[in-house]
């Protein structure tokens, strides 16, 4: 299921027996590879993270898991401190258009991600103020890098015209290659 930061946001964390657990305040991103390894949850006991390994089952509204001890502090995910450790926010974050030079297009104000997998798809950007605001949605193989002074994305990319035909190699070659879980680049 495709969905963005703005609708998991507050999303409630049920139990097996509908039980609310917390409300998801943020998502972990992995900034090199733009995967969402986990959750941050605003439980009772204060902030926890869910992995996403552990979802059963996941709605716009909600996120279900087998038990309260779904939840963990970040001390018992050792696999994620790494991860941590760099997290970047993504939201507010200054995006940098790379040509020949540095060019700021925006800053992020929300992003797509499947939840399937769980990457990010595309991040939206705004900028300028109310009636002369611009908003641009830039999808993941444009993102070059996630590091703490912003997003790093190349140029936009031009769909080149094709005529339409009837021969089989002439549409196969049209189609795009798959895209590779690694659409990040790492330094």
């Amino acid at each position: 299921m495709l969905i963005t930061w703005k609708q998991v946001r507050g999303s409630w964390v049920l139990d097996h027996d509908n039980a609310p657990l917390g409300r998801v305040r943020d998502v972990v991103v992995n900034p090199h590879t733009g995967d969402i390894p986990a959750l941050w949850i605003n439980s009772a006991d204060g902030m926890k993270l869910l992995a996403v390994s552990e979802i059963n089952r996941w709605t716009r509204a909600e996120i279900f898991v087998e038990s309260l001890a779904d939840l963990i502090s970040p001390e018992e995910f050792p696999r994620l401190k790494k991860v941590l450790q760099q997290e970047v926010p993504l939201i507010n974050a200054p995006v940098w258009e790379q040509i020949e030079s540095l060019k700021k297009i925006g800053t992020c104000v929300n992003f797509s991600f499947d939840t399937l997998s769980p990457n990010i798809v595309s991040i939206e950007t705004s900028s300028g103020w109310l009636f002369w605001q611009q908003t641009r949605i830039i999808h993941r193989r444009q993102i070059l890098k996630i590091k703490t002074d912003g997003i790093f994305v190349s140029a936009p990319i031009l769909a080149e015209k094709i005529k339409m035909s009837s021969s089989p190699e002439i549409l196969k070659s049209s189609i795009p290659e798959a895209e590779t879980s690694q659409s990040f680049r790492s330094e």
